[in-house]
């Protein structure tokens, strides 16, 4: 397949009638190995960053960061989905770059609802006078709780004295005195990175307050090579603060920050533009994980990630499409530790195909491209489990030592992904249990009930099913059943 990127600034607006659903076939039909099943993927084209996620009481609303006509970086939308259940999903308006404001895109955000009705927090993005280079800006745009476009504008023109054009990601919360606020990254004139925040005086007026200052044990303003913070996030559970971000530029640290972006959480207590950080650790360990944001319902806080970083290629752009987004997971407090669990939603589309009680390789019967592992019994003891294993490509995991090793050196790898090595270890003071997900390109790996967890793609066509594993008391496989999604 041709990629053609030459109209990569186009709105939903210029499509030809049946264009989309053209397209859609296309990639349906050109791709048997690599679509998910359970995983939400772009309806045609290009997906990136989770936006615009909030919990109405009722239905839950998230949006993705979507270019419909290519396997690219492009015009910008918001693709807008529905659920009560995230299996079930219906599509709301989407946002579509239409002003003066965001002539070449609409960038991510945030959103809330205030009222009974949903307020989208998004970033512009303008060409400036050079025709090369982009500046954002930041606005609003009002839904219905039903899907329903109302209205959009402008609420902070252009990046303030002192900053450049690249200022982007607004994400909206309500400050523990009642005020609505929202933080923002931003890059200084110095081409340091930077969190701006800012003070909604109303619906349709901001006001700057400042830059975010990270104490304690944050190691952000020692460095140098960040030049840019993306994706600001905060959310609470059990007393602490939970403040995400993606700064850009990100040295490797041993097993840390080794993808091509990575993202930081820092925990501990934020108060009137200050997050004093008692923790900063790496969110997720694996190859494919980036721009995470979180909302809450009654009960949970729940975070849904981007799998994809950069324009890195992979192998299903030639196959019409490109990247997908995490399972939504839940975020929470023990302690001092954080757990990420998989929602438990997503119990209803298991179904049990198999218990393994003895060390060995085995065919399954059934679908093992999409399924669910646990793996108990480990003991901190020796362990491995090869997958998909054929006389070319085999995906596998194993530990030793305190190392878990995650390996795709025998997948389908392009030239770009190869960069940054094929090898991820995850530092462990014990292993006990494995709860994997599968679906057919990504790999959700949730150590230790979720202490840790590595996310990856992986790409292995015309897959064998089968499974090789030492080490463990029993391995339990369920086979997933698919959302309905488009």
């Amino acid at each position: 397949m041709m990629i053609d990127k030459s109209n990569r600034f186009r709105a939903l607006g210029t499509a030809k009638p049946g264009e989309l659903e053209s397209l859609r076939q296309q990639m349906l039909a050109q791709d048997t190995d690599y679509l998910p099943a359970y995983h939400i993927a772009p309806k045609t084209g290009h997906l990136n960053d989770p936006n615009g996620m909030v919990f109405d009481g009722e239905k839950y609303h998230l949006f993705y960061q979507w270019f419909p006509f290519g396997p690219f970086h492009g015009m910008k939308h918001w693709k807008y989905l529905i659920t009560k259940d995230f299996i079930h999903f219906e599509e709301g308006d989407v946002l579509v770059p239409e002003t003066e404001f965001e002539t070449h895109g609409i960038y991510s955000g945030g959103a809330i609802c205030i009222d009974g009705f949903i307020y989208c927090f998004y970033s512009g993005n303008v060409m400036n006078e050079d025709g090369e280079t982009f500046s954002q800006n930041q606005n609003v745009a009002k839904y219905s709780t039903d899907g329903k476009l109302l209205d959009r504008w402008n609420i902070v023109p252009k990046a303030p004295v002192g900053y450049t054009g690249n200022f982007r990601d607004p994400s909206p919360f309500i400050n523990d005195e009642g005020e609505l606020m929202f933080v923002v990254g931003a890059q200084r004139e110095d081409e340091a990175g930077a969190t701006l925040l800012y003070k909604m005086t109303s619906l349709t007026q901001a006001e700057l307050v400042g830059e975010v200052s990270y104490g304690g044990v944050s190691d952000l303003s020692r460095q140098a090579a960040v030049y840019m913070h993306e994706c600001p996030d905060i959310s609470h559970s059990n007393g602490k603060d939970l403040f995400i971000l993606s700064p850009m530029g990100l040295k490797p640290q041993a097993e840390r920050y080794n993808n091509i972006f990575s993202t930081q959480l820092m925990i501990g207590q934020y108060q009137r533009g200050e997050m004093h950080a008692e923790q900063v650790i790496e969110l997720d360990k694996g190859f494919d994980f980036y721009a995470p944001q979180t909302f809450t319902d009654s009960e949970r806080n729940i975070m849904l990630a981007w799998c994809g970083n950069g324009s890195l290629s992979i192998p299903t752009e030639l196959l019409g499409w490109k990247f997908m987004l995490s399972m939504p997971r839940e975020l929470l407090m023990e302690g001092n530790k954080l757990m990420q669990r998989p929602l438990v939603e997503f119990d209803q589309l298991k179904q049990p195909l198999v218990t393994l009680e003895q060390p060995g390789r085995y065919d399954i019967d059934g679908n093992l491209s999409q399924s669910h592992i646990i793996v108990d019994g480990i003991d901190d003891q020796t362990f491995s489990l090869t997958l998909f294993e054929d006389a070319e490509y085999k995906l596998m995991l194993a530990y030793q030592d305190g190392s878990l090793l995650l390996d795709r050196s025998q997948t389908v790898e392009t030239d770009d992904m190869k960069r940054f090595g094929s090898e991820r270890r995850v530092r462990l003071s014990s292993l006990q249990q494995l709860e994997i997900f599968i679906d057919n390109s990504v790999i959700e790996i949730f150590i230790n009930g979720g202490e840790e967890v590595m996310t990856s793609r992986f790409f292995i066509p015309n897959r064998c099913h089968n499974m090789t594993f030492y080490g463990a008391a029993e391995v339990k496989v369920s086979e997933m059943a698919a959302i309905s999604l488009y």
